[in-house]
């Protein structure tokens, strides 16, 4: 009995382990995500920068990433074509990865000052690597 405890104890550790979200693959990559409005906003995102682009209403915004852990992030916007965006240069914003789908997409919450995914769960999907 004892050993069974044994074993089952210590390797309870390593299904924690292969059960966790590995978000760091989320880190690059090109995505695609719907706002409130149901608009297509494609996202580029390398290494500390992400642009997002909104193709109905031709708005682009840069945005500088921070990783504060694995799974979370904060966005700071640092430009836009768009003069109502603009408003939200500077501003901080942060988004926590609540689930992955492996590599392909990852649902987040985000507690985001922009007004059109102001504390706004959504999914990001992957487009390319």
């Amino acid at each position: 009995m004892k050993k069974i405890f044994l074993a089952v104890f210590f390797s309870f550790p390593v299904v924690l382990c292969f059960g966790q979200t590995d978000c760091r693959v989320f880190k690059t990559g090109v995505y695609s995500y719907r706002d409130s409005a149901d608009n297509l906003i494609t996202v580029t995102r390398k290494k500390k920068r992400q642009q997002e682009y909104d193709a109905k209403n031709n708005i682009i915004t840069k945005l500088r990433v921070k990783w504060t852990n694995d799974c979370e992030y904060q966005l700071t916007q640092i430009w836009s074509n768009s003069k109502n965006k603009r408003k939200q240069n500077r501003t901080v914003s942060r988004v926590v990865i609540t689930k992955t789908y492996g590599n392909a997409r990852y649902d987040y919450n985000c507690g985001c000052k922009d007004l059109t995914i102001k504390g706004r769960n959504g999914t990001m999907t992957r487009i390319k690597e």
